[in-house]
């Protein structure tokens, strides 16, 4: 039998995860749901009844509710590590690490995503249905003329708008989802109590010495000017005079590959890591 990853193994895993979290996955999901229906509601009665959740206001709130329970539901992934008793069990499951590591993964990341977009989308429908007929009965146009229009159901997901370089700007919403959960993910790996709130600190901490790197060193050693054109020049100023410094393709190119598709999956290959050294 493969030590490292064994598929018998790695299903007898998945039965087990979700026998032993079922519940507290549901009941996740029915908060989930009873949050969206309270945030809908809210921001209904604030309309004084007169409005749907237009499609852009529906597809902030899904985004940003993804990012707020990916984020916390990241967290609790490696929960167990957190208690010695807990970190010991699950430690001794006869299982590799990397087949742990993926079980984490699909119910984090893919089973989590498909559940949230599902819960998203029945709670929307439902609100559409009965808040439309009473924002109908509530309308009053300034023009008599003027028809009510019922607010139609978001498509989150829309490839064809908003592109950034020729890449849809959901592509790029979606990974940087991917790389925060991948980051609490991690948390709940590296530190054993308090994840959420240290994985915070964390990536605050690694934005600010970012951007200190990127604004403050990087930027006060170049001539006058500015980028443009998403990075692709500089516009040096110099004695009255002005030209642009043609970035190279490559250079672009790599940042963005790193950013947005590498992250991700070197923050995986960290936690893993650390799973494999973790001790209890």
């Amino acid at each position: 039998m493969n030590q490292v990853f064994d598929f018998t193994r790695f299903r007898l895993l998945v039965i087990r995860h979700w026998m032993e979290n079922r519940q507290r996955y549901l009941l996740s999901l029915g908060a989930i749901a009873g949050l969206l229906i309270l945030w809908f509601v809210f921001i209904f009665l604030m309309g004084e009844g007169r409005w749907s959740p237009e499609p852009d206001f529906q597809t902030g709130t899904y985004y940003f509710a993804l990012f707020v329970a990916g984020s916390l539901f990241a967290s609790s992934l490696f929960a167990p590590l957190a208690s010695k008793g807990k970190g010991i069990n699950y430690l001794s499951v006869p299982a590799s690490h990397l087949e742990k590591l993926l079980v984490s993964l699909l119910y984090g990341f893919i089973i989590f995503f498909i559940c949230f977009t599902v819960v998203f989308y029945a709670v929307d429908w439902l609100m559409l249905q009965i808040m439309n007929p009473i924002a109908a009965s509530n309308f009053k146009p300034y023009d008599p003329a003027e028809l009510f229009k019922p607010e139609p159901l978001a498509n989150v997901f829309r490839f064809d708008v908003n592109r950034i370089d020729g890449t849809p700007l959901v592509i790029y919403i979606l990974m940087g989802y991917f790389a925060v959960q991948s980051a609490f993910m991690a948390g709940s790996v590296f530190f054993k109590k308090f994840s959420f709130i240290k994985t915070v600190l964390a990536v605050l901490v690694i934005g600010f010495a970012y951007w200190l790197v990127m604004y403050i060193i990087i930027v006060s050693m170049l001539p006058e000017g500015g980028f443009r054109d998403e990075l692709a020049y500089f516009r040096v100023r110099a004695e009255g005079n002005t030209g642009s410094v043609k970035v190279p393709a490559w250079m672009i190119t790599a940042c963005k590959v790193f950013f947005v598709y590498c992250i991700t999956p070197l923050l995986w290959l960290a936690s893993w890591y650390r799973l494999k050294e973790k001790e209890i």
